[in-house]
């Protein structure tokens, strides 16, 4: 099985990426929406599959969740394994946190699924990411929160996944910057 797991911080062009991704057309794609507990920001919200605890609770009981994180108001945000397709011929593409990278390969590791994973760090300045936020339509507040708490929290796992990286097997790691070039880690 292919996965491509992609991480950075808020603004960082994550789901524009991998939403792109379906316009390759050497890459059959399978691109998994994450579920979240959290109650959606507009009625028109589809980013996530939203359910509520009840739901999460049964998913975690049956051990198909394959990563979570739970936010600073509490919400879990994590993806299962009935998503993914079980093929080398398809990738699948996930957004998760840095952490979720190992706990990923854990996963995968421990239920014996044979698996390649390639995981892309995007990387952009504070001032160009706060941009891409306001124009998603993200509020100010939340804007400068994220810059000030999560993002910190994302770069604190990503040097993290990095001292790590070299225990895992079957893990490439690449750092992307859109505005830059590509570094190999």
């Amino acid at each position: 099985m292919k996965v491509l797991l992609i991480t950075g911080q808020s603004g960082s062009g994550k789901s524009y990426h991998a939403q792109n991704l379906k316009n390759c057309e050497d890459l059959s794609v399978n691109i998994i929406k994450s579920y979240t507990t959290r109650p959606k920001r507009t009625p028109e919200d589809t980013e996530y599959n939203f359910v509520d605890d009840d739901v999460y609770e049964q998913l975690k009981d049956g051990n198909l969740i394959i990563q979570e994180f739970i936010s600073k108001e509490n919400y879990k945000y994590f993806s299962v394994i009935d998503s993914f397709v079980f093929s080398d011929d398809v990738a699948n593409v996930l957004i998760v946190t840095p952490k979720s990278v190992k706990v990923i390969h854990d996963y995968l590791t421990r239920e014996n699924i044979p698996f390649t994973i390639l995981h892309m760090h995007f990387v952009l300045s504070e001032s160009t990411r706060r941009e891409f936020m306001k124009k998603r339509g993200d509020a100010l507040e939340q804007i400068e929160s994220r810059l000030q708490t999560v993002d910190k929290q994302i770069e604190e796992e990503f040097q993290e996944h990095l001292r790590v990286l070299p225990e895992l097997e079957n893990v490439v790691t690449t750092i992307f910057n859109p505005v830059k070039t590509k570094v190999e880690v």
